[in-house]
């Protein structure tokens, strides 16, 4: 456990107040490990102002990956960021809870071997359909490349997912320096070379609220640079992106109609 139970309403506040205390934690058992993952969980009370109501609940995010050259601050940023976007979606979402407090908050680590994102494979059954993903049936490790390439050239055409499309465009792509498969902690670099601004999104099958999320924004301020979403999927032997062509498509809910905007910072 890294936090106590709090009166503070503020979780993600407090969390990231003991940012540079979790990080300190991580060091360390990098140290130990030499490659690591780690992932956040809290428990909170909860309470419903209009029937006089308590309970608790707990929110998790996706695992981080731990090699020696992540930047951890980032890494715990995007975790309580993630935090924070399934409180909000849960406090939203018309049930009328509200978070009382903060229970406790768990860090969990453990060690891995350091899988890098590469060949294409296919989409979840339940996401399968929807248009606003681009799953380019690349046959190398290069998937964050072509992803960029489509970004920048979309093709109109019932072909879109094939690699000979994207092919012609490949020399535009600077990936001096960059090993393939892309680990996540190489996309600011590749960022840097290629001008674009690269935000990772998860897919949690399983939660039923929100099940995308971020586990990567994008730190570049540069407003003329292109953004290419991504869509982070992965199984037992291999990861996969898959470009997210419309994000307000794949974030907007089946049972409203009603058109919000939606920006993963």
């Amino acid at each position: 456990m890294i936090l106590p139970t709090t009166s503070s309403c503020d979780v993600v506040g407090a969390l990231h107040a003991e940012t540079p205390r979790i990080a300190d934690i991580l060091r360390l058992q990098l140290e130990f490990f030499n490659s690591a993952r780690f992932y956040l969980t809290i428990k909170v009370g909860v309470r419903q102002a209009v029937k006089d109501k308590t309970d608790e609940t707990s929110f998790a995010v996706c695992a981080a990956d731990l090699l020696q050259t992540t930047n951890i601050e980032e890494e715990l940023y995007n975790q309580i960021e993630a935090i924070g976007t399934k409180i909000d979606n849960y406090t939203r979402n018309g049930s009328g809870w509200v978070i009382d407090k903060m229970i406790c908050a768990h860090l969990n680590i453990t060690k891995y071997s350091p899988m890098r994102v590469g060949k294409h494979i296919p989409l979840p059954a339940k996401i399968k359909n929807k248009r606003c993903l681009l799953n380019i049936q690349n046959d190398d490790n290069q998937c964050l490349k072509w992803c960029v390439i489509a970004a920048k050239h979309p093709h109109p055409d019932n072909h879109a997912t094939r690699l000979t499309q994207y092919r012609q465009y490949e020399d535009e792509i600077d990936d001096d320096g960059i090993a393939w498969p892309i680990p996540l902690s190489q996309i600011p670099k590749f960022e840097r070379q290629n001008s674009v601004r690269i935000n990772v999104v998860c897919y949690d099958e399983e939660d039923k609220v929100s099940p995308f999320y971020p586990i990567m924004v994008s730190k570049s301020t540069n407003l003329d640079h292109t953004v290419v979403n991504v869509l982070l999927l992965g199984t037992e032997k291999t990861t996969h992106f898959v470009l997210i062509k419309s994000l307000n498509a794949l974030l907007r809910s089946s049972s409203t109609r009603n058109q919000k905007h939606h920006c993963v910072r």
